[in-house]
């Protein structure tokens, strides 16, 4: 739990970089499952409107690009 960790280095009044360095992981790891859902759940939801459509390897590239890019 990275608010936890992070108390704790506050607490023990660690430097400042493995502060912000903990804080940046974790905000990555966070837009990159904010993405990753986003891009499955677009495919899921043209797939379902055309079978034929949307989860292909192309449109999942494709997706992750645009949302990572864009939003």
């Amino acid at each position: 739990d990275p608010v936890a960790t992070l108390a704790i280095l506050r607490e023990v009044k660690a430097p400042p970089l493995l502060n912000n360095l903990i804080f940046g992981e974790s905000a990555l790891n966070d837009a990159v499952s904010i993405v990753a859902f986003n891009v499955f759940r677009d495919a899921a939801l043209r797939h379902a409107a055309d079978p034929f459509r949307g989860l292909s390897p192309r449109a999942l590239c494709l997706g992750f690009t645009r949302t990572l890019f864009l939003s």
